[in-house]
């Protein structure tokens, strides 16, 4: 069974900087993470290895699974969002997405209002990039509409999520898994 593993300063480390690759949001969030709890997902009884890095960490199973389902279940009563480190808002794969927003040409998956878990599989899948993911549970701003599928936002729309975050996530160990931090 999979589990939720302490990734101490190291973990921290490897989340800031992957989102310092990462599109506006993640370099919005990225200083957030400094003082947060972090954690890997591994297999059961695995200890987090200093080097986040390289691969052959996880054993096959059902860590997709596992992962996406607590991660649903923290993003519960939100909005789930994942960046498009790829991917150009003509992109023909991004317009059949469920459901996206735009900033300039940066793509943002999203699965908003209560997201289930095929909700957040979904938009994961539809935002993961050979080199990597970015995703954040936020609580969406009340005073601010969800924005239509395809619709342009603009910079204080992701300046207030970043104030809102209450988890942020990024590929580990050659994309085995997921590193996470969340405010403590």
């Amino acid at each position: 069974m999979p589990t939720l593993a302490d990734a101490g300063a190291a973990g921290r480390a490897h989340v800031a900087g992957r989102l310092s690759n990462g599109l506006t949001l993640s370099k919005l969030v990225r200083d957030l993470v400094g003082s947060w709890d972090a954690g890997v997902f591994l297999s059961d009884g695995q200890q987090a290895p200093a080097d986040f890095e390289r691969g052959g960490v996880v054993t096959a199973g059902r860590m997709r699974d596992y992962v996406v389902n607590w991660i649903a279940d923290r993003a519960a009563g939100g909005t789930f969002i994942a960046e498009d480190w790829l991917a150009q808002p003509a992109d023909p794969g991004v317009q059949r997405s469920r459901s996206y927003f735009v900033f300039g040409q940066e793509i943002y998956h999203v699965a908003a209002n209560q997201p289930t878990t095929a909700d957040v599989d979904a938009a994961l899948r539809d935002a993961q990039a050979a080199h990597g993911v970015a995703f954040f549970a936020v609580c969406w701003p009340e005073d601010e509409p969800h924005p239509a599928k395809a619709a342009e936002v603009e910079s204080d729309v992701l300046e207030a999520l970043a104030t809102r975050v209450t988890l942020v996530g990024v590929d580990a160990y050659d994309g085995e898994t997921y590193a996470v931090a969340q405010p403590n």
